[in-house]
């Protein structure tokens, strides 16, 4: 590879090292953790040749079509080759020089190439996880596309925030629970509209479990033994391609609102587990909507005392870290509904008429009274509070709110949804 080339990639594979990788080239010798890291980092992204792996030990001569489907998985995706090559040094350099001979003596008449295959392995493993983390912060992006101009945002956004990616990994398993529970909201509104309107025009494709709508290259997994297991699986997962149709009778709608909005969504203690999942779930089906419509979403995550973070979501601007931190955020405190309210109606105080402030929460909580005061007059300048309790409790938010909903854990979603703000 010419050494152009080679330069294209310097900006993210030749800098720092990830805290992993770095630690460990402090226990051993730097030089060739650092070297292997980089080598198979340049080689799973599809920017380096074989002969660039000569610091993996004969890895490549002795696990070629092991490395090649490694390879093939990880091709021009920054997280995957970054998260498979950390493993796979990981388990390189695990054991000293000394104990990885001892090993190899013990081993070595029932697989001499142990370590190597070890190492392979755990790279499969990664691999499957940051493909697993791809399409979920996919899923529950509320912009329509991660791929603008033909770049992958969230790609390089993790890669170039080590700590991030590692925390988001940890989290696969939540962030696939929201992305589960947001195709459930989605779904229930859908089906709400169906019924409603009856069949209409085919507008797109989305991710269902309707059987009756799924494209003809899902059902043909149908007509193979091997394969039917897997159409089924897919339905019951709700990860069918299927017929996205818009009703022909109009959906009713509220007037339009076109001013910002303000998302607060209660992480506290008594959200912990299927609560916040679904609370989260419905943050991204109304921020979807929302930058859908070119309206600006700011996001107010809160616990108990002291305990408030912000993000904005703009038309346009895709900000797969935003986003991460939304949903990596959760405070597990007690509850203070003062703080997030009052902080919202004063970061938008000169612009309250067209403004909507939505309450996501289990209720348990209260309000001070000069807190409900400024809600009211806020209201009279044609601020709307829109609350969506999560669970069975706070049914006193429904006189100070202009609308009011109400969805337990175990519901499918939010019927309704797509008419909270018109």
């Amino acid at each position: 590879m010419s050494e152009g080339r080679r330069g294209q990639g310097r900006s993210w594979v030749d800098g720092p090292l990830p805290e992993g990788v770095a630690a460990l080239a402090l226990r051993r010798q730097a030089k060739p953790v650092a070297e292997t890291y980089r080598a198979l980092v340049r080689w799973l992204y599809g920017g380096a040749q074989a002969r660039d792996l000569i610091a993996l030990a004969g890895l490549h001569d002795r696990l070629p079509s092991e490395l090649a489907l490694l390879r093939q998985g990880c091709a021009k995706s920054r997280v995957s080759a970054i998260v498979t090559a950390r493993a796979m040094v990981a388990r390189l350099f695990a054991s000293s020089p000394e104990r990885q001979q001892l090993d190899g003596q013990q081993t070595s008449s029932r697989a001499p190439d142990s370590p190597r295959r070890s190492a392979v392995a755990a790279g499969f493993d990664a691999l499957t996880k940051s493909l697993s983390l791809g399409e979920a912060l996919r899923h529950i992006s509320p912009w329509p596309s991660w791929h603008p101009r033909g770049s992958d945002p969230v790609d390089v956004a993790l890669s170039e925030n080590f700590r991030v990616l590692a925390e988001a990994l940890a989290r696969v398993p939540e962030l696939i629970e929201v992305a589960d529970a947001l195709g459930n909201v989605e779904g229930a509104s859908r089906q709400t509209l169906a019924a409603a309107s009856g069949r209409g025009e085919v507008v797109g494709v989305t991710l269902s479990g309707d059987v009756a709508q799924s494209l003809p290259s899902d059902r043909a997994l149908l007509g193979d033994d091997q394969t039917e297991d897997l159409f089924y699986a897919r339905a019951i997962e709700r990860r069918l391609l299927c017929f996205e149709e818009r009703g022909s009778t109009p959906e009713p709608q509220q007037a339009s609102r076109s001013g910002p909005a303000i998302l607060c969504v209660d992480t506290s203690g008594s959200m912990r587990g299927p609560l916040e999942t679904l609370a989260k779930a419905t943050l991204c089906a109304i921020a979807r909507r929302l930058l859908a419509e070119g309206r600006a979403v700011d996001v107010v995550l809160f616990g108990g005392r002291d305990a408030l973070a912000r993000h904005r979501f703009r038309p346009g601007v895709v900000d797969p870290q935003a986003l991460l931190a939304v949903m990596m955020t959760s405070f597990y405190g007690g509850t203070d509904l003062d703080a997030p309210l009052l902080s919202a109606l004063g970061s938008r105080a000169g612009a309250l008429a067209g403004a909507d402030i939505v309450l996501i929460t289990d209720g348990l909580g209260r309000l001070r009274p000069d807190t409900i005061a400024a809600l009211r007059a806020a209201q009279s300048k044609g601020m709307q509070l829109v609350t969506t309790l999560v669970g069975r409790h706070g049914r006193w938010l429904e006189d100070l709110s202009d609308v009011c909903y109400v969805a337990s854990a175990h519901d499918r979603g939010l019927p309704s949804l797509n008419a909270v703000i018109g």
